[in-house]
């Protein structure tokens, strides 16, 4: 079954937690969670991007890459 077919219920979960972005981006689940979580931010506007003045530095962002899990231990999220 390929990313196209799956139903909007469905969702593909990573079992392991990635150590960078580097880690990450190897990863298709993870690159999709990333995705999703850009297009929120884009959707409700919580975020503008301006160009950066060229005598100030820019505040970064880190990722924090976790799985969610039930009470049972069993990895029901992705999460930035």
């Amino acid at each position: 079954m390929t990313r196209r077919n799956l139903k909007n219920d469905t969702c593909l979960l990573c079992e392991f937690e990635p150590k960078s972005v580097k880690d990450s981006l190897e990863n298709e689940d993870w690159i999709q969670e990333m995705n999703e979580e850009i297009d929120q931010i884009e959707k409700k506007k919580t975020r503008t991007l301006v160009p950066r003045p060229n005598d100030k530095n820019a505040i970064g962002k880190d990722w924090e890459f976790i799985n969610k899990m039930n009470e049972k231990g069993e990895v029901i999220r992705n999460k930035e």
